[in-house]
């Protein structure tokens, strides 16, 4: 629609208008990093649920480890018998249940470390996994002072599971790896779901 007998500029002439200013605005360069999508920071929420995912993948990975006669050590029944002090099914599943508290408090951990650095993904959730791990493997060295149990009735694990067999080892350290995958993988997700693009007018200022 003309306007006192001029026609206002379309979005095609204010974008060849900022174009032309870049030499004299270099403030302009920034304009197609400004009007790419943002990355937002992924969801508290989605950080807990990916915990939770996490800690029942590495539940089922050790409930197979354990069938297969690999792995000997068993966090669900050391949790529940360490809070409850006695043994049974009934104690597996507050395990369990605790295992995925756990899970779920990790993964707002690791979503403050995500946006503290500024970065997310599966990269930064794996080096977020063996942090993760190093604290774990140092929890492991002080079971027995924790534990009824140990090592009066169970041998102690030792620092980072050293008195265990190589595939009990193996699968607490990989255990940590593929927990901070999962939840450095599904965080970047729901920040990419939360990108929003600048509008037109405000790409435009950027370079006028």
């Amino acid at each position: 629609m003309r306007r006192n007998g001029v026609k206002p500029p379309s979005a095609l002439d204010e974008a060849f208008a900022a174009w032309r200013l870049l030499p004299e605005r270099p403030e302009g360069l920034f304009m197609e990093l400004k009007t790419r999508p943002r990355l937002a920071h992924g969801s508290y929420l989605s950080a807990l649920w990916a915990g939770i995912v996490g800690a029942f993948i590495l539940t089922i990975g050790g409930v197979i480890g354990r069938s297969l006669g690999l792995v000997e050590m068993n966090p669900e029944m050391g949790l529940g018998s360490m809070i409850t002090s006695t043994v049974g099914p009934g104690v597996w599943l507050f395990g369990f249940f605790w295992h995925l508290v756990n899970g779920a408090i990790f993964g707002l951990v690791y979503a403050v470390a995500f946006r503290t650095f500024g970065n997310s993904g599966l990269k930064p959730g794996l080096l977020a996994g063996a942090v993760h791990y190093v604290a774990a493997g140092v929890f492991l060295g002080v079971v027995p002072v924790l534990h009824p149990f140990i090592p009066e009735q169970a041998p102690a694990p030792g620092w980072f599971a050293l008195n265990t067999n190589f595939w009990t080892f193996s699968a607490v350290l990989l255990a940590h790896l593929v927990f901070g995958s999962i939840v450095g993988g599904l965080y970047y997700r729901s920040a990419r779901k939360r990108a929003t693009p600048l509008p037109v007018h405000d790409e435009v200022r950027v370079a006028a």
